[in-house]
């Protein structure tokens, strides 16, 4: 009687390992589906403000809304940047821009093409990318 005790005993605790298992696997699979590519641009504007934010309307407007008609986000923030040619430490109102989207090459050459449409459009040296893989919801949205 006391062999069947213990065997018993072994048979839950296996059972509640694989069971556990079992579920980590689908959390695992879940999580992957739900993989996205997470950019952010910052852009710096030209002084005066006033007189760009119809301007950076008409931009986004014109290329970010098309390129990524599922959504995008876009935050006002102060920026700061060191020149490197004169060491100087320059302050100027920015625009963050964060896409969240399924990696795509036509995505990429659109996030490429709003890069390269804002220096020349705002005559601007850079826009700063960042990129990271990121989980997310929308799946399930």
């Amino acid at each position: 009687m006391g062999k069947i005790k213990i065997s018993m005993k072994y048979y839950y605790i296996i059972s509640l390992f694989l069971l556990s298992a079992c579920n980590i696997n689908q959390q695992s699979e879940v999580a992957q589906q739900n993989q996205y590519i997470r950019t952010e641009l910052y852009f710096g504007l030209p002084a005066p403000k006033d007189s760009v934010t119809a301007t950076w309307e008409a931009f986004a407007d014109s290329f970010i809304t098309p390129a990524f008609p599922d959504g995008y986000t876009i935050l006002d923030a102060d920026g700061r940047w060191r020149d490197k040619y004169s060491a100087t430490t320059a302050k100027e109102k920015s625009k963050l821009l964060i896409i969240i989207y399924k990696s795509d090459s036509l995505k990429e050459k659109e996030i490429e093409k709003i890069i390269t449409q804002y220096k020349l459009l705002f005559k601007q040296k850079a826009v700063l990318r960042v990129d990271g893989q990121v989980t997310t919801n929308l799946d399930d949205m």
